[in-house]
């Protein structure tokens, strides 16, 4: 791929990106994304064979953007790792209040591919695993409560989350989502 290409498909995926976050993945089409790039939607078929294929390198980018983030963090206290969570999760809803991806995927959850869904859960299951290590270690170093079960604090972190960006977005309240993670954070005495 020369130069000119790979803007192209760099430019395709960011805005695909924001489309998802904003109007969700059946919110757009290659057709949006063609008029974006001022291009014909034929040829986004050079990048992407379908929209399949894109929302496999929507995900794939954020899988890598996640593991690239944990690495970052990795040496932090599992306090300052949960406060670090919730900053990301909080510029989406300072960002025009853009939802989770993985939040806008999995409302569309119905009429993804097969080989999509699974990349999805693939997905999930690694922030989720991730979380729970973390609240593990949280948890030994009585940085959180010792009465905590890491599995489901995990999923109820992960559900406040995804609910509080779309409550956010519901109140053009950027703050909310922070004010609901910091009540979860005080239920696990990570506060």
């Amino acid at each position: 791929m020369n130069d000119l290409e790979n803007k192209t498909k760099t430019e395709a995926l960011r805005l695909a990106r924001s489309y998802l976050q904003t109007v969700g993945y059946n919110g757009f089409s290659f057709q949006h994304l063609a008029d974006d790039l001022g291009i014909k939607k034929a040829s986004l078929h050079y990048y992407f064979k379908s929209k399949d294929d894109l929302g496999l390198a929507l995900v794939e980018y954020y899988q890598a953007g996640f593991e690239r983030w944990a690495m970052q963090v990795a040496e932090l206290t599992p306090k300052k790792k949960l406060q670090a969570v919730v900053e990301v999760f909080s510029r989406f809803a300072e960002d025009d209040f853009k939802v989770c991806p993985m939040g806008a995927l999995s409302i569309d959850l119905k009429v993804l591919s097969k080989k999509l869904k699974h990349k999805v859960l693939e997905f999930h299951n690694m922030q989720r695993d991730w979380l729970v290590e973390t609240l593990k270690q949280g948890k030994k170093t009585k940085e959180f409560s010792s009465h905590i079960d890491p599995e489901a604090v995990a999923d109820i972190w992960m559900a406040s989350t995804q609910g509080g960006l779309i409550i956010s977005r519901l109140r053009s309240d950027s703050q909310c989502l922070k004010s609901i993670l910091k009540g979860v954070q005080k239920l696990i005495g990570a506060l």
